[in-house]
């Protein structure tokens, strides 16, 4: 009998990071992918199933082995948001020949790969925000990651986006003065108020100037003890709290003696203010009392989580600290990126 192997791959908006296991849980290989979202690749899902048949080829062909071979494969993806987008690309994965595998959201992966009991609440905040949450039966839950039709309430655009708004308040409609006004005037190169918005709009078509990357701006302000920056970030902490308490109780959690919360992204890892996330504890002690939300941040890559549940769906005691380990550990041991 062929021997058999186990597949994770966390695909970003970025880059993704595939791991090849076998099913004892010791590490095979790794490849690293560009983007594998079909939200960020321009053909859309039509390239991302040609982007995907040239990584399980390149994977499976320098390793000698067959799509037959893999017992358990986890996929977890940006912009798989929707059960249509989880449907269309569970059918890409099957055409490519590979039979026993799940399909979701990448912030999935967070909860696996930092809680050890694999159930709990990951909060993603970089580019975007989501919430996706696993319950003691299995059961899954994602909130966030529609930017298109609705605010992700955190996430680099939004904050990015509001960042303009409150600069517009302050410079034009005499709203509450912030030193946002001053740092997007120096960032946009422009001395005049009154030529702020032409110029930001012009550099923003041409892709000189990304709304995303405004978002740190509201951090530092915050931190240099700016009040409109500080009053935005609370707000913020406080409607992320609200999410973490609507999967809590969608997913029957409330019982549980601690639910931990996974957290993720540079908005929570790198912040130069923790405004944000003082909210948010605050506003979770208060619904829930003392101790009962335990927040982590995420200290070892994604794919970690995708490679123990795909090791988990075939058998495997992933709870088993020993075991965990030392998936764990060999995984980040290959990655030097």
């Amino acid at each position: 009998m062929d021997k058999e192997y186990i597949v994770g791959l966390d695909g970003g908006g970025t880059k993704s990071d595939c791991v090849l296991l076998d099913t004892d849980g010791r590490f095979v290989d790794y490849l690293k992918w560009g983007t594998t979202s079909h939200e960020f690749l321009p053909g859309g899902m039509p390239e991302l199933e040609t982007e995907l048949e040239k990584m399980f080829a390149a994977l499976f062909d320098r390793n000698k082995i067959k799509t037959g071979q893999i017992r358990r494969a986890v996929f977890g993806m940006a912009g798989v948001d929707t059960k249509y987008q989880k449907q269309k690309i569970s059918g890409m994965i099957a055409r490519s020949g590979i039979e026993n595998f799940r399909v979701c959201n990448d912030g999935y992966l967070g909860i696996k790969a930092g809680t050890a009991s694999g159930m709990g609440i990951t909060i993603i905040n970089g580019t975007g925000c989501s919430f996706t949450g696993i319950g003691e039966a299995g059961e899954m839950m994602q909130v966030g990651g529609q930017a298109v039709v609705m605010d992700d309430i955190g996430g680099g655009y939004i904050i990015g986006r509001n960042i303009v708004r409150l600069v517009h308040r302050d410079l034009i409609l005499n709203g509450k003065p912030t030193i946002l006004s001053e740092m997007l005037m120096q960032k946009v190169g422009v001395d005049s108020p009154d030529d702020l918005m032409d110029e930001l709009v012009q550099k923003v078509g041409e892709n000189t100037i990304q709304v995303k990357h405004l978002a740190p701006m509201m951090f530092e302000a915050a931190r240099c003890g700016d009040a409109v920056a500080k009053d935005y970030l609370s707000k913020m902490g406080k409607q992320i709290a609200e999410y973490i308490a609507a999967i809590v109780r969608r997913l029957d959690l409330a019982h549980r003696e601690i639910i931990e919360v996974v957290l993720i992204g540079s908005a929570f890892l790198k912040a130069a203010d923790r405004t944000h996330i003082e909210s948010m504890e605050a506003e979770t002690e208060k619904r829930f009392g003392r101790g009962k939300i335990i927040f982590r941040p995420l200290t070892v890559r994604p794919v970690c989580g995708a490679a123990l549940w795909a090791l988990a769906d075939s058998g495997r005691d992933t709870e088993n600290k020993e075991f965990r380990e030392q998936v764990i550990g060999e995984i980040e041991a290959h990655i030097t990126n």
